[in-house]
């Protein structure tokens, strides 16, 4: 079982919106696949950002980069943990 950190990051040729390099959002990626996504509201424009902390899931992380336009950077991964 794992479970991995990541980030999405904005993909020149498939997002949108232009975040100066600024992460999209930070997610988490679950053993069962899910995978959740906590958005950095801060890096869109006003008139495209939310007013209030938003996540969005997402199947696995081909599902995040597909539904997201953006790019999954990897950030850990743990492979064993224990509560």
């Amino acid at each position: 079982m794992t479970f991995t950190v990541f980030r999405v990051f904005r993909d020149e040729d498939r997002t949108r919106i232009d975040v100066d390099g600024e992460v999209l959002g930070w997610g988490v990626e679950f053993p069962s696949g899910l995978c959740v996504v906590d958005w950095n509201r801060m890096v869109f424009d006003e008139d495209d950002r939310l007013d209030h902390p938003h996540l969005s899931q997402y199947g696995s992380l081909e599902d995040v980069e597909q539904g997201t336009g953006g790019e999954v950077v990897t950030e850990m991964t743990f492979t064993e943990w224990s509560p």
